[in-house]
């Protein structure tokens, strides 16, 4: 688990270190009010020598009296103060007193500093200043001079103790800060350690990580739906619909090529609801206007019959085993449009019936007579009837419960499908939380409600409603007071229609020219001679036929010189190649076309 697993941890069970909060802050001041009050006073002794007055003598005097308060200090909380204070006050015995009376002193200070510790005001007051006054008198009586010489040092009371205003423990902003502290570690821990022991799938990032697969629908927990099992689609305030309708609307964009129409439906165990997922979607997609049919292929436990109206003695059982057809075990229940075929009379051999080919012919032939094919099957992991099923369809959706999957069986039916190599389209999450649902309620017309009538109202009855007189308005007065009712405009005179224009007269068809008149044929003009003289017809004019001149590549022929010089290029000319006509000229050419056109000369006559 990396730190996004821990902070999701902490989050969806937050309530549990809520809890242990409160439990630690109860802790806390329960600790207080059982802990007994403490007081506490303090007194102070001075240390001080005597001697003249001189500089020195006074300054020899302030370390004696600094090192007889060092010495003396011991002494305070000694054991022979302790006993006489004891039995100066009371029963309290020597040994009591020893962890409530303490003496401290500043190093190179002549001050002994006296606090002790009792759990009552009046106590402590007491018994300060009784270690103060047996303090003194036993010094006094250790470090007496040798008679009839003074003292060389005195120790004198000189800060008497008072009377506490309060306890100094417990302290209870420090009790309740340390049962809040110790119930969020308690609470943090406790958290943590339930994700690891339970491993259950809570959040649908997490499932359809561990799936592998996207997310089509996600299902509320609804209590009409977990009592009836069928939600109601015929109303606008249906949560549950509206989860089957987007859920509808995925599977018709999971693939717009080839989109699926035989879909399987299985889990990892009984009891995430893919039964109330098929039945429901089958009627959506049925609302829609498509043709759908549910087939309940779960022959060991069925529960179509629970759930709506169906009868159970005949289904895809008895078709799978020859004894009845398959038109005979279709049933419509109610008038939603949806076609069931029931699972019919428990089989003893399931996995045989559901892989065999009868079962491939049942899906083949509903996939002819329905747009959509959903298949209700067992869970996965404990049976084998899903794999068997799965290569007969067009893609299976595994159905996954949040708060109650586990991440371990998640994964081992996602491995186990895609081991029989079964195409996921993905995965439908029940039993999730309402915020992650559209809500239907917003969008739902809401019912006109009946206006309230107290008796009050009732015995009095309806206020008449007052209705203002017109008032008399000065000739010329055009404008009315908006307090008054306003008198009705005269009807708005509608404009003549207005006059279509004349239709366009479409101009006369044109008139088309005359044929044009072939001129009459030729006829010769004067004397004829030759054969035609005596009704023979004239010769037929038959053209020579051209000699064969083949074409060769065309390069541009240079212009005489002149002068020595080119007269310039001239236009590319024609290249005849023949033995025959090789050395012919232009001139030649010219001339027996002269000869030619004569002989047709003489022929006509001319």
């Amino acid at each position: 688990m990396d730190i996004t697993d821990y902070l999701r941890a902490l989050a969806t069970r937050w309530w549990v270190i809520v809890a242990t909060l409160f439990i630690g802050l109860g802790g806390g001041f329960f600790a207080y009010t059982t802990v007994d009050p403490t007081y506490t006073a303090s007194s102070q002794l001075f240390v001080t020598a005597t001697g003249s007055g001189s500089v020195s003598d006074a300054y020899q005097g302030t370390v004696l009296s600094s090192q007889r308060a060092a010495a003396y200090t011991a002494l305070v909380s000694g054991q022979q103060v302790l006993s006489r204070t004891a039995a100066q006050l009371g029963p309290e015995s020597p040994d009591d007193l020893v962890g409530s009376v303490a003496a401290t002193n500043t190093p190179q200070s002549p001050v002994i500093a006296i606090a002790v510790v009792a759990d009552n005001a009046q106590t402590a007051q007491d018994l300060a200043n009784a270690v103060a006054a047996n303090s003194i008198a036993y010094i006094a009586e250790v470090d007496a001079p040798e008679a009839g010489r003074p003292a060389v040092v005195k120790v004198e009371q000189t800060e008497i103790a008072a009377l506490p205003s309060g306890p100094i423990a417990p302290d209870l902003f420090r009790f309740l800060l340390l049962g809040a502290g110790g119930g969020l570690v308690v609470g943090i821990a406790v958290a943590m350690l339930w994700t690891r022991l339970s491993n259950k799938v809570t959040e649908k990032a997490t499932a359809s990580t561990l799936l592998d697969v996207p997310v089509l629908g996600e299902i509320p927990k609804d209590r009409d739906l977990k009592k009836d099992s069928i939600a109601e689609f015929t109303i606008g305030q249906s949560r549950p619909a509206e989860a089957f309708r987007k859920l509808r609307t995925s599977l018709a964009h999971v693939d717009f090529e080839n989109p699926p129409r035989a879909v399987l439906f299985t889990s990892a165990k009984a009891g995430d609801g893919k039964t109330t997922v098929v039945l429901n979607l089958a009627q959506a997609l049925a609302e829609a206007g498509e043709s759908v049919v549910a087939i309940e292929a779960d022959l060991r436990r069925p529960s179509f019959a629970k759930i709506i109206a169906l009868r159970s003695d005949i289904g895809l059982g008895d078709v799978l085993d020859g004894t009845a057809r398959l038109a005979d075990t279709i049933q419509y229940p109610g008038d939603t449009g949806v076609a069931i075929v029931s699972a019919g009379a428990l089989a003893p051999n399931p996995s045989e019936l559901l892989g065999s080919a009868a079962m491939g012919d049942v899906v083949a032939e509903l996939r002819r007579n329905f747009t959509y094919v959903l298949i209700d099957s067992p869970p996965a992991l404990p049976v084998t009837d899903a794999s068997v099923i799965s290569p007969l369809v067009d893609g299976v959706i595994i159905v996954a419960a949040l708060r109650s999957s586990s991440a371990s069986s998640l994964e081992s039916v996602t491995k186990l499908l895609r081991t029989v190599h079964s195409r996921i389209l993905g995965s439908v999450l029940t039993f999730t939380k309402a915020s992650g649902v559209l809500e239907a309620t917003y969008y739902a017309v809401e019912a006109p409600q009946k206006k309230r009538t107290t008796r009050r109202t009732a015995e009095r009855g309806a206020p008449e409603r007052r209705v203002a007189e017109p008032v008399a308005m000065e000739p010329g007065y055009t404008q009315q007071h908006p307090a008054y009712a306003q008198q009705q405009a005269p009807a708005y005179e509608q404009a003549p229609a207005y006059a279509q224009a004349p239709a366009y007269e479409q101009p006369p068809a044109y008139e088309q020219a005359p044929a044009y008149e072939q001129p009459p044929a030729y006829e010769p003009r004067g004397p004829v001679y030759g054969p035609q003289a005596h009704g023979a017809p004239p010769p037929t004019y038959v053209p020579p036929a051209p000699a064969f001149r083949p074409t060769v590549a065309v390069r541009p022929v240079p212009a005489p010189l002149r002068n020595g010089r080119h007269s310039g290029p001239q236009r590319p000319a024609t290249a005849t190649v023949d033995d025959a006509t090789e050395g012919m000229d232009r001139s030649t050419a010219d001339h027996d076309a002269e000869a030619t056109a004569d002989r047709h000369s003489d022929a006509f006559g001319k």
